[in-house]
C-alpha cells in the first residue's frame, strides 16, 4: 500500500505537467475499494506513469473527451445540467485492452450499453460542442495505463460484473492556457 502511495504521489506530479488541450465530460462511479480491491490487481513494474498516465484513481465512464478548449465551462454546465438519460447503475464487465499508440495498453473493464443510454449521451455531446472527437465511441472504465504488450496479461472474462451506480457527472476542461485543469460538477445523483 505504501508503494501505491508513493506511485500516485510521483503520478501526479507528471499529471501537474501535462498540458491540457481538450474538455472532458465524465460519469463518476461508485465503486467499493477502487484502489484496494481493483487497482491493486496491475503489477507496479507494469504502469506506463510517462506524461502523466499510470493507474486511475477514480473510477468513471467517459461520457466525451475532446471538446475545444476554448468552449466556456458554464456553456458545457448549461446544455447538460437537464440531462436525464443516464443509467441507474452500470455493469463493470470483462477486462479487455485498448491498443491504440506505440507506448501504452490501456486495461479497462467493458460497460454494458445495451439500452445506449452512454453511446446517444455521447453523440449528443459531440453534436453540442465544438470538438476533436478521434475515437470511436466505446463505453469503458480505466483501470491503468500499463507498458506496450503488457496489456494482454490482464484480460479476463468476469464470473460476475462489478455494479455500481453512478454518482455524478462532472466536466475537466483546460484552464490558465493549458497548463492546468479545472473540474466542475454538472449534475450529482443521491
Amino acid at each position: 500500500m505504501k508503494r501505491l502511495k508513493k506511485f500516485n504521489e510521483l503520478n501526479e506530479t507528471k499529471r501537474d505537467s501535462f498540458k491540457y488541450e481538450y474538455g472532458c465530460v465524465m460519469l463518476k462511479l461508485k465503486v467499493d475499494h477502487w484502489k484496494k480491491d481493483v487497482l491493486s490487481l496491475i503489477n507496479e513494474e507494469d504502469i506506463y506513469d510517462e506524461d502523466g498516465f499510470g493507474l486511475e484513481k477514480n473510477a468513471h465512464i467517459t461520457l466525451f473527451f475532446g471538446i475545444l478548449g476554448d468552449v466556456d465551462y458554464k456553456d458545457v454546465v448549461e446544455k447538460l445540467k437537464d440531462v436525464e438519460a443516464i443509467p441507474e447503475y452500470v455493469e463493470l464487465k470483462n477486462i479487455s485492452i485498448f491498443e491504440t499508440n506505440d507506448l501504452y495498453d490501456v486495461v479497462k473493464f467493458d460497460i454494458d450499453d445495451e439500452n445506449g443510454m452512454l453511446t446517444s449521451l455521447n453523440n449528443y455531446i459531440e453534436e453540442s460542442f465544438p470538438n476533436n472527437k478521434t475515437f470511436e465511441y466505446h463505453p469503458h472504465c480505466t483501470l491503468a495505463y500499463v507498458k506496450k504488450g503488457r496489456g494482454v496479461n490482464y484480460i479476463q472474462e468476469l464470473e460476475k460484473a462489478f455494479v455500481s451506480k453512478p454518482s455524478r457527472i462532472y466536466y475537466t476542461y483546460p484552464k490558465d492556457g493549458g497548463n492546468k485543469k479545472g473540474d466542475v460538477d454538472i449534475i450529482e445523483f443521491k
